[in-house]
C-alpha cells in the first residue's frame, strides 16, 4: 500500500487515536463542490447521513455524457427550467416516435411522476434555482408510457414497457430506471429486461433498476421477482429507517432515500413526494456515476460496488444470507 491508504486502515483499525502522513511532494486535493441551488439546503438525501455524501462524490465526477440513464416514466417536461432532456434522443412507447411525451389520467392537469424521478437523477446544479441532481452530467434519455406507472395490469401497457425497456437497450443506454411495478407475469416483458440486462453494453449488460413498489408490504412484485440481475430498491427516511410504506421481500437489493425528496415538479416547479419510485433512481444516478468513472465495468460489477459500499442502516440486524455474497443482509 502507499503511505495514505496505509495510514487509513492504521486509523480504521481502531487502534490509533490519529494517524498522520508526511508527503514527500505536494498532493492537492480536490475540494467539495458547494451549491447556490435554491432548495439545496432541503436535499438530506443528498447531504444527510443517511444520504448519498453528493459532495465528496462531486468532487470525483458529477457524471460523463458518454454514459446514458434511460428513465421510463408516465411522461415527461422536455422544457423544464431546471432540467436538461435532449428532446431528440427521448421517444415514446405508446406511438414509438420522438420525441417524449406528458400523460394526464382521470381529468388531471398535473403529472409530475416522470420530471420528479428524472430530477433526481439529472436536476441542474448551480443555477440559483432549485435541486441538485446525483449524476447532472450523465446523458439523461426519457422515455414515457401511456400507463398509470404503479401496479398496472393492463396488456397494452405492459407491450408499450416492453417497447421501452428494447428501445433503451438499442439506444446503448448504460442504465435504465424503472419507477414502476405490476402484478402479472409478462413474458415478453420479462424477455426484454433478460436482454438488456446480459446482452445490452455490448455484452457487459444493462444496470436495469427497479422501485420495490408502496404497499408497506413483504412481497416480491413483477417484474424484478423474476428477474434476478435487476437491482430492487426499497425507500427510507431521513433517519435511516425503512420508509413505512415501502415494499420489502427477499428480492429487495438495497435501500434509498425515498421520503419528502425535494425535485422537480410541474405546478409548481419543485416539490417533496415519497415513495419507492423516487427511492430508484438515487441507485440509478449512482450507477451512472460508477459508470462515468469505470464504463469498462460489467453489470454484475457496478452491483457488487453498490451493494458492498452501502452503509448498514441504524436499529436493524443484518446476518449472512444465503445467495448474497456482497456482505450482512436484512
Amino acid at each position: 500500500m502507499n503511505a495514505l491508504e496505509l495510514a487509513n486502515k492504521a486509523y480504521e483499525s481502531g487502534c490509533f487515536a490519529s494517524t498522520d502522513v508526511e508527503f514527500v511532494d505536494d498532493i492537492q486535493f480536490a475540494s467539495s463542490p458547494s451549491y447556490n441551488d435554491t432548495n439545496y439546503s432541503y436535499q438530506w438525501n443528498l447531504t444527510g447521513e443517511y444520504g448519498v455524501n453528493l459532495e465528496s462524490t462531486h468532487s470525483i465526477t458529477t457524471g460523463s455524457e458518454d454514459i446514458t440513464v434511460a428513465v421510463i416514466d408516465n411522461g415527461f417536461i422536455l422544457d423544464h427550467p431546471d432540467m436538461c432532456i435532449d428532446a431528440e434522443l427521448s421517444w415514446d412507447a405508446n406511438s414509438q416516435t420522438s420525441p417524449a411525451r406528458q400523460y394526464y389520467y382521470n381529468n388531471n392537469t398535473v403529472n409530475n411522476h416522470g420530471i420528479g424521478v428524472a430530477g433526481v437523477i439529472g436536476a441542474v446544479p448551480n443555477n440559483d434555482k432549485g435541486v441538485v441532481g446525483i449524476a447532472p452530467g450523465v446523458n439523461l434519455m426519457a422515455i414515457s408510457v401511456r400507463i398509470e406507472m404503479h401496479d398496472s395490469t393492463d396488456l397494452t401497457a405492459l407491450n408499450a414497457l416492453k417497447e421501452a425497456i428494447d428501445y433503451a437497450n438499442d439506444s446503448n443506454a448504460d442504465v435504465i430506471n424503472n419507477s414502476w411495478t405490476t402484478n402479472i407475469m409478462h413474458p415478453s416483458l420479462d424477455e426484454a429486461i433478460s436482454n438488456a440486462l446480459n446482452e445490452g453494453r455490448d455484452g457487459k449488460g444493462c444496470i436495469v433498476v427497479f422501485s420495490s413498489g408502496n404497499d408497506n408490504l413483504n412481497i416480491s412484485k413483477m417484474p424484478y421477482r423474476d428477474n434476478a440481475g435487476v437491482i430492487c430498491v426499497g425507500a427510507t427516511i431521513a433517519d435511516g429507517f425503512r420508509w413505512l410504506g415501502s415494499n420489502y421481500s427477499e428480492h429487495l437489493d438495497i435501500v434509498a432515500p425515498g421520503s419528502y425528496i425535494p425535485t422537480l415538479g410541474e405546478t409548481p416547479e419543485y416539490r417533496y413526494p415519497d415513495g419507492t419510485s423516487f427511492a430508484a433512481p438515487h441507485v440509478s444516478a449512482v450507477a451512472g456515476l460508477i459508470l462515468s468513472v469505470n464504463p469498462a465495468l460489467t453489470r454484475q460489477q457496478v452491483s457488487d460496488i453498490i451493494e458492498i459500499t452501502a452503509r448498514k442502516l441504524p436499529d436493524y440486524t443484518f446476518s449472512d444470507t444465503e445467495g448474497r455474497t456482497n456482505g450482512k443482509w436484512n
